[in-house]
């Protein structure tokens, strides 16, 4: 939709990629905490061994760029007391975004790395935790396009605000009702 309407002067807009945060396969271990699979806390977080890692450009954008926290740090110890307090749980910056969601958002990558999966990458703001669920769950959607979000990180995806299932709706609606608007006049 965000396509067909030219959102922003853009048709180029994508879901985030989710690949694996090693740069060169999944590890599809279960949810560890140090940030060492795909499966887990703290991916890309700093001071893990992948510190940094783009290959899952929600968890990057999380912990690089927003730095923000996750529930449990790299060694399992729970952090809610310390950086994951209030409503928004762990997701304590969203400078500059605004309408950023504390609940799950979908990545574009399946759970085996394709786009046609049943199963899809996601990523929870309130705890800092990058898992998958099954197609057809309610979740929100964080639109990207390629391209520098940074100087310093040319290959980055440039995040916009995100929009829910209902933001999107409301969008389609108001898009609508202008263009209705326009037609009459």
């Amino acid at each position: 939709m965000l396509n067909a309407q030219n959102y922003l002067g853009y048709n180029d807009w994508r879901l985030p990629v989710t690949a694996p945060v090693n740069g060169t396969a999944f590890n599809y271990s279960s949810s560890v905490y140090s940030g060492a699979n795909d499966n887990g806390y703290n991916i890309s977080a700093p001071t893990t061994v992948f510190a940094g890692s783009t290959g899952s450009e929600l968890a990057n954008l999380y912990y690089t760029s927003l730095a923000n926290h996750a529930y449990y740090d790299a060694t399992g110890v729970d952090q809610s007391g310390t950086y994951c307090g209030g409503p928004n749980g762990c997701l304590q910056n969203t400078d500059p975004f605004i309408n950023m969601q504390v609940w799950w958002y979908w990545s574009g990558t399946g759970y085996d790395g394709s786009v046609s999966n049943d199963e899809k990458w996601v990523f929870d703001t309130s705890a800092g935790i990058q898992e998958y669920m099954s197609d057809g769950t309610q979740l929100f959607v964080w639109p990207v396009r390629s391209g520098l979000s940074s100087a310093s990180a040319p290959s980055a995806a440039q995040p916009v605000p995100a929009l829910g299932g209902f933001g999107l709706a409301a969008l389609g609606l108001l898009l609508a009702a202008l263009a209705r608007r326009g037609i009459r006049q």
